[in-house]
């Protein structure tokens, strides 16, 4: 079974050819759309890429609107529901990136494996080691209190004054172990749990509007500990629910340093994630012809609690669908924000370019190697350029 499908021994399946090409370059021709500039654009500058801002990670999720925590089955199953690992086969291999990425090389690298060694008590167990970019974030200039993008700076960087114009530039990384369990025979459903390891880590440089003669340069270093966990139910042949919660209770311990003209100080805090909660049902099925496998999901995503000093209250629908063949995978996907708020930004849905988006994905599969690529409107570059920004992902595997 290659890297992010589970079509096993399927002949090509022509299904999704005459329309998904037009939808590729329709989607393509759609980021090309003139964009309305926002107040300052010329006088700041914002970048933000990273797992954390709705697309996730793997081409092959990111194709289907990120509709994948009942039908996830491979290493990228330590993100979107690690109770997938124990699908995944006895080894497998992944990277990926952002193609258009301007500050992040890889995005995702992981391992998975399920050697006999680990199987007890009639239970099939399985391990998934990952590395991922949760957020990185690069801002020059002053953003208002009720951007988005000043939530993303105050998150980085806590205690950000709402006057503050510089220049700031964050990475969060993440790196993270999932454990998953099934029953070895007659499966009807598998669990999976991981801890994760946040390392973050910002450098700063600017000033405020009541002290402008006064330069503030500074470094903040922040690390949490982060625990997910995942499940799915196997109800019939055909159906299948998946539910993944993470962030649990994870709070950043953060260290920030700044020097100006009173000298240098050390100031410590606490930044708290949001929990993440998501499920859904796949529905999937072999086609008439025996071509292939057509599969169908529609999740909800909600994240409530705090984000940095702000609450944030996101609710969005995903939904996916996908052909798989033996050979060839096409994917669409469909993304509806229902709620994308904080108590500083109002509802920025609203000032979304488009009220959805849509995101396509194929996938060539050699023997064990695998190769995804997914375009998509990136939803917060989007939202800062005041235009759909396009997002071209690329993920490469092996394994079975």
């Amino acid at each position: 079974m290659g890297v992010g499908d589970r079509g096993g021994q399927l002949s090509e399946a022509p299904f999704f050819k005459p329309f998904f090409l037009p939808l590729l370059v329709a989607a393509s021709l759609s980021f090309l759309a003139p964009s309305a500039s926002k107040t300052q654009q010329l006088l700041r500058s914002f970048q933000a890429e990273g797992s954390d801002l709705l697309m996730g990670v793997g081409a092959r999720a990111m194709g289907l609107g990120g509709a994948v925590v009942a039908s996830t089955s491979d290493v990228h199953s330590i993100y979107w529901n690690p109770a997938g690992l124990v699908e995944a086969g006895s080894l497998q291999v992944a990277i990926g990136r952002q193609i258009n990425a301007r500050l992040v090389g890889m995005s995702f690298a992981g391992v998975s494996c399920s050697p006999g060694i680990f199987s007890v008590r009639g239970l099939k167990a399985a391990l998934g080691l990952s590395w991922m970019t949760r957020l990185h974030v690069r801002a020059k200039g002053r953003f208002k209190p009720e951007d988005l993008e000043s939530v993303l700076l105050k998150f980085t960087l806590p205690g950000l004054p709402d006057d503050f114009d510089g220049t700031i530039n964050s990475k969060t990384r993440d790196y993270r172990l999932g454990l998953a369990l099934s029953p070895r025979l007659n499966p009807r459903w598998s669990f999976g749990v991981t801890v994760g390891w946040v390392d973050c880590r910002t450098t700063f440089c600017g000033v405020t509007a009541e002290d402008p003669g006064n330069v503030i340069v500074g470094s903040t270093d922040a690390t949490a500990l982060s625990l997910n966990l995942g499940a799915k139910l196997f109800l019939t042949e055909n159906l299948t629910f998946g539910t993944n919660m993470k962030d649990l209770d994870t709070g950043l311990d953060v260290i920030t340093v700044i020097t100006d003209q009173d000298g240098t100080r050390e100031e410590s805090n606490t930044s708290e994630f949001p929990r993440d909660l998501t499920f859904g049902f796949l529905w999937a099925r072999r086609t008439e012809a025996g071509s292939g496998t057509l599969e169908l999901e529609v999740d909800y995503q909600t994240l409530f609690g705090e984000y940095g000093t702000s609450s944030l209250d996101f609710k969005v629908i995903r939904g996916g669908l996908q052909k798989i063949g033996e050979n060839y995978s096409y994917r669409i996907g469909l993304l509806i924000p229902l709620a994308i708020k904080s108590e500083f930004t109002g509802d920025v849905k609203d000032e979304m370019p488009l009220p959805f988006s849509v995101t396509l994905g194929l996938a060539r599969r050699w023997h064990n190697l695998s190769v995804d690529l997914a375009l998509y409107p990136h939803p917060v570059m989007s939202y800062a350029r005041d235009r759909l920004y396009p997002g071209l992902n690329l993920s490469v595997g092996w394994g079975g």
